[in-house]
C-alpha cells in the first residue's frame, strides 16, 4: 500500500512538473488566490489562510527540472522539486526526506499496468502512457512529436487529396455555399470593420445526408480511427459509424444558415441561426453573431450566443456573451458572460506583459435570479480573484535533485520491508516537523479551528 501511494505521488509530480520543466528559461509564476465578499461566510474562516498563501511554479529547462513552492505570509513552508532524465524521476522535498527519491522508469509503467483496470481502452490508454514514459527516459520527445505531426501531416494531405478529387462533396458545397462581393460605399457599419466580401452557407438534412456519404467524411473517420485499427476490422468500424449516423439524421431536420462578411480574409461579422428538430416533437434552436471591430485602443472581439430547447428535452435556456480588447504588445482584457437557469457567471480576465514580467489576472462574479444576460454592474465585486505573477526564477530549490543519482537516491519501490518501515517512519516525522512550522504561520483562528476538527476525528487521540 505504501509503495502504492508513493509511485502515485511521484507519477502525479511527472504530470505536474513536465509543463514547468518545458519552459524556455528559469522562470517562476507566483499564484495569489482571493476570496470575495460573498465566498467569504462559506468558507469559516480559510479566507485567512488564502490571504496568507501563495502557491508559486518554478521552471528550470536547461536542467529539466520544475517545483513547487507554498508560502505562508511570506516564508517558504514546503518545496517540491522533480527531474526526469533517462533513467527514472528523481524528486526531492524536505517534507519526505533530506534526499531525493527515485523511481526508475520501469518500475513506474509496472505499477501503471497493474494499477490500470483490464479493459481494452485502458489498454491503448497504456500505449500511449508507455510511449510518453518511454520517449522521456530516451531522451526523444522531440522525436516522439515530431512523429506525431508527421503522422497527422500525412493523414492531412491524404484527406487534403480526397477533398481535391472528391467530385460529390464539391457539387455539395457549392449548393450550400456562395461567395458574394460586398458593393463599395454598402458596408460602413460603426460596430465593426468595413467588409468586401460575403459569405452565406446553408445546411439542410439533405445536404448532411449527401455529406456523410462522400468520400471525404469516409476518410475523415478512417483517419480518426486508423491508430489503434487495420485491416478489415477497420473497415468494418467505419461502415458501422457511417451507417449509424446516416440513421440519425433520417429522424432529424436540420437548418442551419451562417452568414459571414469579411475584408482581407479577416472575419468581421458572422452570423449564425441553426433549428434541429426530430421526429418526436423536439427541438434545439442556436442564434449566435460576432463582430471584430478595429480602433485607437485595439481590437475589439464581440460575440453572443443564444441556445432554446423544446419537447421531452429539458435542457435550460443557455445564453452567452464576450468582449475581449487586444491592445497590442501582450496587453489582452477581456470579459466572459454566461447565464443558465437564472445564474450568471460572469470572468473578467487581462494579460500584461513586460520585459522583466509577466502577469495575468482573473476575476469570477455570479448573479442569481437572473432573467436577462447583461454586463457587469461598477458596484459588482468578484466572488474569486486569481492572480498569476511571473517573473526570472531561482533555482537553488533544485540543488538536491540535480545532484541525484540513482545510487545517492532512495529508491523507494525497491526497498525492502524493513527498510520501507524505517523510510516511512522518517518520512512521517519530518511531515509532522513541516506541518508544526506551517502551522506557526496560521492565525490562531484558524488552528483553533484545525485542532477542534482533529480532535473530532480522533476522540480518543488524547486520551
Amino acid at each position: 500500500m505504501i509503495r502504492k501511494m508513493l509511485t502515485s505521488f511521484l507519477c502525479l509530480l511527472l504530470a505536474l512538473m513536465m509543463p514547468m520543466a518545458s519552459l524556455a528559461e528559469p522562470m517562476q509564476y507566483s499564484l495569489t488566490i482571493t476570496p470575495g465578499a460573498e465566498l467569504v461566510p462559506y468558507l469559516e474562516g480559510m479566507e485567512t489562510v488564502l490571504d496568507a498563501l501563495t502557491l508559486t511554479f518554478l521552471s528550470d529547462a536547461e536542467n529539466a527540472c520544475g517545483a513547487i513552492q507554498i508560502s505562508l505570509d511570506g516564508a517558504d513552508v514546503l518545496s517540491i522539486a522533480a527531474r526526469p532524465d533517462s533513467t527514472g524521476l528523481f524528486v526531492h522535498t524536505d517534507a519526505i526526506n533530506d534526499s531525493a527519491m527515485f523511481v526508475t522508469w520501469e518500475d513506474a509503467l509496472t505499477f501503471i499496468e497493474d494499477s490500470m483496470p483490464r479493459s481494452y481502452e485502458m489498454s491503448l490508454a497504456f500505449i500511449e502512457i508507455k510511449k510518453l514514459l518511454n520517449a522521456v527516459r530516451t531522451e526523444t520527445m522531440d522525436v516522439l512529436t515530431a512523429d506525431l505531426f508527421k503522422r497527422l501531416s500525412l493523414q492531412a494531405k491524404t484527406i487534403k487529396q480526397t477533398i481535391a478529387d472528391d467530385a460529390a462533396l464539391k457539387e455539395i458545397l457549392a449548393r450550400m455555399y456562395q461567395d458574394e462581393p460586398v458593393a463599395q460605399g454598402l458596408d460602413t457599419e460603426s460596430y465593426r470593420d468595413a467588409a468586401n466580401t460575403v459569405i452565406t452557407l446553408n445546411i439542410t438534412t439533405e445536404d448532411c445526408l449527401a455529406l456523410v456519404q462522400t468520400e471525404t467524411f469516409n476518410a475523415l473517420i478512417t483517419a480518426a480511427l486508423s491508430e489503434h485499427i487495420t485491416g478489415a476490422a477497420l473497415e468494418k468500424s467505419v461502415y458501422y459509424i457511417i451507417s449509424d449516423v446516416e440513421t440519425l439524421l433520417k429522424t432529424l431536420l436540420i437548418d442551419v444558415k451562417v452568414k459571414l462578411l469579411a475584408a482581407n480574409q479577416l472575419v468581421v461579422q458572422m452570423d449564425i441561426s441553426a433549428s434541429i428538430s426530430d421526429i418526436y416533437g423536439s427541438i434545439v434552436e442556436f442564434d449566435g453573431n460576432y463582430y471584430r471591430y478595429t480602433s485607437a485602443d485595439g481590437v475589439d472581439h464581440r460575440g453572443t450566443f443564444d441556445m432554446n430547447t423544446g419537447g421531452y428535452i429539458y435542457i435550460p435556456d443557455i445564453q452567452m456573451a464576450f468582449d475581449i480588447t487586444d491592445a497590442g504588445n501582450d496587453v489582452l482584457d477581456g470579459v466572459c458572460y454566461g447565464a443558465c437557469d437564472g445564474t450568471q457567471l460572469s470572468v473578467r480576465f487581462g494579460k500584461a506583459h513586460t520585459a522583466e514580467e509577466k502577469n495575468y489576472a482573473l476575476d469570477v462574479y455570479v448573479r442569481d435570479r437572473v432573467t436577462v444576460l447583461s454586463a457587469l454592474y461598477d458596484f459588482e465585486t468578484p466572488v474569486l480573484s486569481l492572480d498569476l505573477a511571473g517573473k526570472a526564477g531561482e533555482t537553488t530549490v533544485f540543488d538536491t535533485v540535480q545532484k541525484a543519482t540513482g545510487k545517492n537516491s532512495v529508491q523507494v519501490l525497491r526497498l525492502s520491508t524493513m527498510a520501507l518501515e524505517e523510510f516511512t517512519v522518517e518520512a512521517i516525522v519530518n511531515a509532522v516537523h513541516t506541518a508544526l512550522v506551517a502551522a506557526s504561520y496560521l492565525p490562531n483562528d484558524i488552528l483553533g479551528i484545525i485542532i477542534k476538527e482533529v480532535v473530532r476525528q480522533n476522540p480518543y487521540l488524547f486520551y
